[in-house]
């Protein structure tokens, strides 16, 4: 029996001098690079132990104050890098062609996303995001504000029913709003999200985000066997297909509208079509599959619904809190709408609405839906200071941190729109403010993003006064959830008061 023992343990001692000499190089970097106290075994995954998201969002943000702009971490046996200096950033997209998330943070991703350009890299990403972006281009984006406004519309009308003063959760009503204009607007379905209530959709999108989020920092979940046997999973697994099982109709119903066109003998070449919808540009590229369809439009509909959302959420909070700012976005939109305050949104409207855009841009400075982004090193980086980047490292950039940095933003804590002002923002570090993504990930959509929340938060600031937020702005922050989209646990409490 002790020979048996010794020798297990003999083979034991050896695979673990094995597996650190092949990892002689990280660990190695890791050793000079700050951070936090690790646990054998499990590093500092323990730290986020916790399922309460808000904690979680915390305990990371306190390792990058405590620990420096450059921090390692440890989850289980995968090391971590979280950086947060605009120079940094630079250097290290600097070295990426494609910007590569890399397998850890890939397969993650991967269930949701499929193929889609959330989860993908190198040439597929490149050839995907060259189709993808050719159905966000302005001349295309003008002819659906028509839509922006007709569902932000409906949402000012569903809002009276909570406009009496009190603070009402307002996230879900903005959430469907916004799924309601993606699935239009990118793949010609009717949700009527708003007009049924439909909850279970939002509720689906929201369970897929925070449990890969939840996949991320446990390590014991990495293991596909184990992940399987949770509950989590088969929760996570019931919320994919709910939400695939809407995007397979559209797609059908898409298909039937082709084939009707063809039928009466029209012309389905995208350069012919009259609105031509993001899903039209997939399904008429051959070079497309099926899971690369499914992954993009999950890609839209699972991450444009819920940043637009969070960000009006957001500038309305804001806008409780300083109500002379609010006055002021007012006062704009009665120069643009005249005596006809209420009429729905155009697109001569939008270019006007100058200070509106200064709002939401603060916003999304102080609270960005993408608080965090996902990269991989290619090759070795140098971050000077004696920090260097080996190649196949997963780094986190703390975009939260990046805008509060007092040498760009002065005051950072402080909202002020005019930051955003033409002649402060000239000569400022271009990744030291990164709401939308990084070099060549930019968000495809960002430029529809802004549209959709400038046409929602005309429409519902022309009609309703934002008093107050349950327990102020702070109150808001505390409860702030470590996941792919920034938001409160338990949403956004605010009072609404007719004009």
């Amino acid at each position: 029996m002790s020979l048996i023992f010794m020798s297990l343990l003999i083979f034991s001692v050896l695979l673990g001098v094995i597996y650190c000499w092949r990892r002689r190089h990280l660990l190695k970097l890791a050793a000079n690079l700050p951070g936090p106290p690790t646990v054998p075994l499990f590093g500092n995954a323990l730290e986020f132990r916790s399922k309460d998201f808000a904690q979680n969002f915390w305990t990371f943000i306190g390792f990058m104050q405590n620990y420096g702009p450059v921090v390692r971490i440890w989850l289980g046996p995968q090391l971590i890098i979280a950086i947060s200096d605009p120079h940094h950033i630079e250097k290290l997209v600097a070295h990426d062609k494609f910007c590569t998330r890399g397998p850890f943070f890939r397969i993650l991703m991967k269930s949701m996303f499929r193929n889609g350009l959330l989860a993908i890299d190198g040439e597929i990403w490149r050839k995907h995001r060259k189709i993808v972006t050719a159905a966000f281009q302005n001349n295309i984006l003008d002819k659906f504000v028509d839509n922006f406004a007709m569902y932000s519309c409906i949402l000012a009308d569903r809002l009276d029913e909570i406009s009496d003063g009190k603070f009402h959760n307002i996230y879900m009503f903005f959430c469907q709003c916004t799924l309601d204009v993606i699935c239009d607007t990118v793949f010609g379905y009717k949700l009527n999200a708003q007009a049924n209530n439909r909850t279970e959709v939002v509720n689906s999108i929201l369970g897929i985000l925070d449990h890969v989020v939840e996949h991320l920092v446990r390590p014991w979940l990495h293991f596909d066997w184990v992940h399987k046997l949770t509950k989590s999973c088969a929760k996570y697994t019931d919320a994919i297909e709910h939400l695939n099982s809407i995007i397979i109709d559209s797609i059908s119903l898409r298909k039937e509208k082709h084939a009707l066109m063809l039928a009466s003998g029209e012309d389905i070449q995208l350069d012919k079509m009259k609105n031509p919808l993001l899903l039209d540009t997939l399904l008429l590229n051959e070079s497309l599959n099926m899971d690369d369809i499914l992954g993009e439009i999950s890609s839209i509909a699972g991450a444009g619904a819920e940043t637009t959302s969070s960000t009006c959420c957001f500038v309305l909070a804001l806008l409780c809190e300083h109500q002379h700012i609010q006055e002021k976005v007012l006062e704009e939109q009665k120069v643009i709408f005249g005596e006809d305050i209420q009429r729905p949104v155009t697109r001569d409207d939008l270019p006007q609405m100058i200070y509106l855009e200064q709002v939401i841009k603060e916003t999304l400075r102080l609270y960005s839906p993408l608080s965090f982004h996902y990269r991989q090193t290619v090759d070795n980086v140098d971050l000077g200071n004696g920090y260097v980047l080996l190649a196949g490292i997963p780094v986190i950039v703390t975009a939260y941190l990046t805008h509060r940095n007092p040498e760009y933003f002065p005051d950072p804590e402080r909202f002020d729109p005019d930051r955003f002002l033409p002649e402060n923002s000239t000569g400022r570090h271009p990744y030291s403010y990164i709401p939308f993504g990084l070099g060549r990930r930019l968000c495809v959509g960002h430029n529809y993003a802004m549209m959709e929340t400038k046409t929602i938060l005309s429409t519902v600031l022309r009609k309703y006064r934002a008093c107050a937020v349950e327990g102020g702005i702070r109150a808001l922050e505390k409860s702030f959830r470590f996941g792919l989209i920034q938001k409160p646990v338990q949403g956004f409490r605010i009072s609404l008061v007719p004009r």
